[in-house]
């Protein structure tokens, strides 16, 4: 089965048990670098992708649909496969559209070794135009890595509420230009919470919160709400 496919589901392999020496947290997107300890066996690496920001509506009585939350992925890697130091790269979450009618802008792909990744979230779909997806990205090393497990970013509401995850970015809420409603953003238990729509027709919609929460859409002259930045952490074991 491909990463791809993994990413649709949660798998159900389990880390061996250990003692946590080391954890290692990068919340700041671009390029960065994890360092292996000297005194561990194995790593667990949770990664999440940039949750994509919310659509906008335009004329009465139209939708549009928050963004889709990031992905999240989590593998364990003997510490002899890996390097004394291995690049990783954290995304952005989509930009906040102010867009009349279009779609918001997905989330940015994480990695980490350049080897395992987390898919970004789509951009809600605006009155005239489709969700955008995330651009594709291929790991370029192979490694012997294990899938522990995976979930696709929570899907943005569209005519309502974002939908709710459980390690990957909740859904953002849709926004409906008609009699203005709010749409709440969905929850995630170990991800970030989706952005809600806005409460009128000139209220923004919210932002994801961190890591990988969709933003919530919004309507008009308003921005849609950014989604959030993703995040990777790396907890080494002996």
């Amino acid at each position: 089965m491909s990463i791809y496919n993994l990413l649709c589901g949660i798998g159900a392999i389990q880390a061996s048990p250990g003692t946590l020496v080391n954890t290692q947290e990068f919340t700041a997107t671009g390029s960065g670098a994890w360092t292996k300890p000297g005194n561990a066996s194995y790593a667990i690496i949770e990664i999440w992708a940039g949750g994509g920001s919310g659509g906008m509506a335009y004329n009465a009585y139209s939708y549009s649909q928050g963004g889709q939350g990031g992905a999240y992925v989590r593998y364990q890697a003997n510490m002899s496969d890996m390097n004394a130091t291995e690049n990783l790269f954290i995304a952005a979450g989509g930009a906040a559209v102010q867009s009349n009618g279009y779609s918001g802008l997905p989330g940015g792909f994480s990695w980490f070794g350049e080897a395992v990744w987390a898919k970004g979230g789509y951009g809600g779909r605006g009155q005239f135009t489709a969700a955008t997806a995330a651009a594709s990205y291929t790991p370029t090393v192979s490694r012997p890595w294990t899938l522990l497990s995976s979930e696709a970013g929570a899907d943005g509401g569209y005519g309502a509420a974002g939908s709710n995850a459980t390690y990957a970015g909740g859904g953002g809420g849709s926004a409906y230009n008609g009699a203005v409603s709010f749409f709440a953003g969905g929850t995630s238990t170990y991800g970030g919470a989706g952005g809600g729509g806005p409460a009128n027709v000139y209220a923004n919609g919210t932002s994801g919160t961190q890591p990988g929460g969709g933003g919530g859409a919004a309507i008009w002259v308003a921005f849609s709400g950014a989604g959030a930045n993703g995040k990777i952490i790396v907890k080494s074991y002996a």
